[in-house]
């Protein structure tokens, strides 16, 4: 499925961005404009990613079958609420590597992924960003 994402921050390097899908940007910016606590660790994880490191408590690959490879999960919020950021992995045109935020649960319900997460999982994967445009 084509799509098209828009950069919303950069690495000092400039060589790793986060962008964000544009047909569920609002949806997911109000997601995490609404929460101080979730706004703060978006922020922490996002500097993370952007300098290159791999911390797998909150952010980490959900691998659940062939096809999936390319999706992450940017972890929230522990607990109760554990929410979520399902994110793609791109290389553009070997210039720059990108990490796009595509989908958003708010709620996990369970350790282990349940259908519902599976299915988000399995269309997430299917997302081609032809174009991710500079903001």
């Amino acid at each position: 499925m084509e799509r098209t994402a828009t950069i919303i921050s950069r690495s000092p390097d400039g060589k790793r961005c986060l962008a964000v899908d544009d047909a569920l940007a609002e949806e997911i910016l109000e997601f995490i404009k609404a929460d101080p606590r979730i706004r703060k660790k978006f922020k922490y994880i996002t500097q993370l990613i952007l300098l290159g490191h791999r911390t797998p408590e909150l952010y980490d690959k959900e691998d659940i079958e062939k096809g999936c490879e390319g999706v992450m999960a940017m972890n929230l919020l522990k607990g109760a609420e554990n929410a979520r950021i399902y994110c793609r992995e791109v290389y553009v045109k070997g210039m720059y590597f990108v990490v796009i935020a595509c989908e958003v649960i708010e709620h996990k319900s369970s350790q282990k992924n349940s259908h519902r997460e599976k299915e988000v999982i399995r269309r997430v994967a299917t997302y081609e960003y032809t174009k991710i445009h500079e903001p």
